[in-house]
């Protein structure tokens, strides 16, 4: 799933997740596994609060969902800056990650970009998606039920002060088939974020110590104490997405009906399938219309 920039080919992403998923002691002893970003901040208890509503024998995979590669790669994933997949997810993915060693690796990412194979240049994120999708694991919804976004990509003053949605970014990789409603500006942001992003340039010039400071401020500001009872979020669904702007049609397991070449589809029936986007729950706070 690519390798690090200067780092030799024995180190890529995928063997992390290849060597989680086939050791077995660790289905033992975790409900819950996360890839996250060393620029990135996390609420643990926050995190804890939100998966306590789930079942984590079931296929779980919660992140910040974008769908810009979902209608010509059949990949909605979620952004490798931050990520949990359930037990249930990392047990059904396992076979398909123990195949990668023995799966002839294509020559570059170009080669074959929707596949769940081993390749040079590959992002991680997508690829992930690519192997969950590929056994019938689909992001799961993770907004509040006002839209608003609980894993956020970016830093929290970018989120809240310059990511504003206009119907000009509808093609925007980031805003692609967002739900209509979706939170933006002041009202990004779930009053319990689990995750921020991109702090590598703080990190680089401040240090670890300048980094501290910064992420046990939003410690003080968002992480929610354990003895205070927990909102019960909207009930667990698929990836939310606006139906008036999807253009390809796609089945129960959000397969389009035109998957690349080569690529696994699941299309076992009556398993976790995905039904229409349910907005019973939500009510928007952001501008009518969006």
């Amino acid at each position: 799933m690519g390798s690090l920039a200067g780092v030799p080919n024995p180190l890529q992403v995928w063997r992390m997740w290849h060597k989680v998923a086939t050791t077995d002691e660790l289905y033992r002893d975790f409900d819950w596994f996360g890839k996250i970003d060393t620029d990135a901040w996390l609420s643990v208890p926050n995190l804890r609060r939100f998966v306590q509503f789930y079942d984590p024998e079931e296929a779980h995979y919660m992140g910040h969902t974008v769908l810009h590669r979902w209608g010509n790669m059949n990949s909605p994933f979620n952004l490798g800056c931050g990520y949990i997949i359930s037990r249930g997810a990392l047990r059904r993915v396992r076979p398909a990650l123990e195949a990668i060693p023995n799966t002839p690796a294509c020559s570059s990412e170009n080669a074959c970009p929707a596949l769940c194979v081993d390749r040079p240049g590959a992002r991680e994120d997508p690829t992930m998606g690519i192997c969950l999708h590929g056994v019938g694991v689909v992001p799961d919804n993770t907004l509040d039920e006002h839209y608003r976004q609980r894993f956020l990509p970016f830093q929290y003053n970018d989120h809240y002060n310059s990511m504003k949605y206009t119907p000009n970014l509808a093609a925007d990789w980031y805003w692609t088939l967002k739900p209509k409603g979706i939170g933006d500006m002041h009202h990004c942001c779930s009053p319990e974020p689990i995750l921020f992003h991109n702090y590598k340039a703080k990190l680089y010039k401040t240090g670890n110590a300048g980094l501290r400071d910064e992420f046990e401020a939003f410690e003080a500001k968002w992480t929610v104490l354990d003895n205070r009872p927990a909102d019960v979020p909207p009930r667990p669904q698929c990836f939310l997405y606006n139906p008036e702007h999807v253009t390809f049609p796609f089945d129960e397991h959000r397969n389009v009906k035109k998957p690349p070449t080569n690529q696994r589809i699941y299309t076992e029936e009556g398993t976790s399938p995905c039904r229409a986007p349910d907005f019973t729950e939500y009510s928007s706070l952001s501008i009518p219309g969006v």
